[in-house]
């Protein structure tokens, strides 16, 4: 979860949408991929979503294979919202550990689906989808503040981030 979220932070310092994930072989603990929010230019280009489809382009035969999948664990910096829990149920990730969970998230400002990762699970009928294994709340508090200073100027910009014009930037930038 640490590379997961140091990955974020050296791709976007001071994001605004600092959601990052990395895909993880469970038995070699070797990082496949990454991917961040990009949501600027596509809204349902989460860090999860990119992701995936960056593992899918690098083990093009795998799509799939549900047994390649299953040995693999996505880290996420937020908890993976409806859409982006049901990519992971569909590509049958073995395991999702997050962050800063939805419940945070709302409590921030930000607008989320109330739906946990746990409860689109547990919707899921087929035993296609099981079993998903979730690790909530890991390093929350490496992450918690990541999300609060977007709607709340009061709150500290992120480490190497100053406040400008009510966004953090990076405290090198003019």
């Amino acid at each position: 979860m640490s590379l997961t979220i140091n990955a974020t932070l050296a791709k976007h310092p001071c994001a605004f949408s600092p959601f990052g994930a990395a895909i993880v072989n469970k038995q070699t603990r070797e990082i496949l991929c990454f991917g961040f929010n990009n949501a600027n230019g596509n809204p349902t280009w989460h860090g999860e979503m990119e992701a995936l489809n960056n593992c899918s382009a690098l083990f093009p035969g795998n799509g799939l294979n549900s047994a390649f999948w299953k040995k693999l664990t996505l880290y996420t910096t937020g908890e993976p919202c409806p859409m982006c829990q049901a990519a992971i149920l569909w590509a049958r990730i073995g395991r999702v550990v997050y962050s800063t969970s939805i419940a945070t998230l709302t409590r921030l400002g930000w607008s989320q689906i109330q739906v946990t990762s746990l409860e689109l699970s547990n919707k899921a009928t087929a035993g296609h989808f099981k079993p998903l294994e979730i690790i909530p709340a890991l390093l929350h508090e490496n992450t918690d503040h990541l999300f609060a200073w977007q709607y709340d100027t009061h709150s500290p910009c992120p480490s190497g981030c100053l406040r400008r014009n009510d966004i953090c930037v990076p405290s090198t930038s003019t």
